[in-house]
């Protein structure tokens, strides 16, 4: 394949670095079309799909939710009033303040990286931002049909989106379009799944070890049994919470990751410190609860919520 240098205008080596016949220095020119080229590819993923948008609700469902619980202990009167009261006043002045600030919408689409724009692509007023997220409500009224329309059409837009005239886009990062082996969902699952089986394979057996003394028929003291099922039990939490974050922290694989030939970095590609990997393995319940895994499909860098999170990739080694 072969290009031609703007300057001498003879065709050449469209891998070369610099023209043989006039030494011009490409590097200025392939930077202008590389951007062309992240331009064109942002404006065809412009608009936030399905599975964003499902994942985001999902988080601000349980951030809410978790919210208008606790105030209904404030209250004495009827729990399920209180509760469906206080969560849809906090669902609609919450996500319409949000939607007023830089990350112009909600805690759930900042962390999925989408945002709420007018049809004009302006921030919406808090007037509008009010009207939006009471006009969501039909979107749940119609059984969620009105929500799930927004997996089609040219827009990407729910029902009520159209009834108030809001788009959802994707945040811009140029940053996204790397030159890296992602790794996707199937090789994460294998690896997870060798994770796990490593995990209760070994705290079965830390849990045997009463089970030994038994078969052996050694009678023990009270407090030598019971010293031996604590032990058994600070083990076994030990090497649930300790033995990804471990591994991950030094040379990013556990030994899942390590078969299956992936490993976790940051963003920036570098290896990551112990407490990131810990914290990274406590989010995985977020990613179980609100789906966030399934975020993996539907951004090129195949990261899950918990990656978002901590700015971390998984790539294939």
């Amino acid at each position: 394949m072969e290009k031609g240098c703007p300057k001498c205008g003879r065709m050449v080596d469209a891998n070369l670095k610099n023209c043989p016949y006039c030494n011009y220095d490409f590097s200025e020119i392939n930077k202008f079309f590389e951007k062309v080229n992240s331009q064109k590819f942002l404006e065809e993923e412009k608009y936030a799909g399905f599975v964003k948008r499902f994942i985001a609700g999902m988080v601000d469902l349980l951030l809410l939710g978790f919210i208008s619980y606790g105030l209904t202990y404030l209250f004495k009167f009827n729990f399920y009033i209180v509760f469906f009261i206080s969560f849809i006043i906090l669902y609609i002045l919450v996500n319409s303040i949000l939607e007023r600030t830089k990350w112009h919408g909600s805690l759930g689409k900042h962390l999925v990286g989408i945002e709420v724009f007018d049809e004009y692509e302006n921030p919406l007023t808090f007037g509008a931002s009010i009207l939006r997220n009471t006009v969501k409500f039909v979107n749940i009224f119609t059984f969620g049909l009105g929500f799930l329309i927004c997996s089609s059409g040219e827009y990407k837009q729910t029902l009520g989106d159209r009834i108030t005239k809001n788009y959802v886009l994707n945040r811009i990062n140029y940053n996204e379009i790397q030159n890296m082996s992602y790794s996707g969902v199937l090789k994460r699952f294998i690896s997870f799944f060798i994770d796990n089986i490593i995990i209760g394979a070994v705290i079965y057996v830390f849990c045997s070890i009463p089970l030994v003394f038994s078969f052996l028929k050694i009678n023990m003291p009270m407090f030598i049994s019971n010293y031996l099922n604590s032990i058994e039990l600070i083990l076994s939490m030990v090497f649930l919470f300790f033995y990804v974050p471990f591994f991950e922290s030094r040379k990013g694989q556990s030994i899942g990751k390590k078969i299956m030939r992936i490993r976790v970095i940051n963003e920036s590609g570098e290896n990551l410190n112990f407490p990131i990997c810990f914290v990274r393995q406590f989010l995985i319940v977020l990613d179980i609860i609100t789906f966030g895994w399934m975020l993996s499909v539907s951004n090129r860098r195949k990261q899950t919520l918990k990656d978002v999170i901590t700015k971390t990739v998984v790539v294939d080694d």
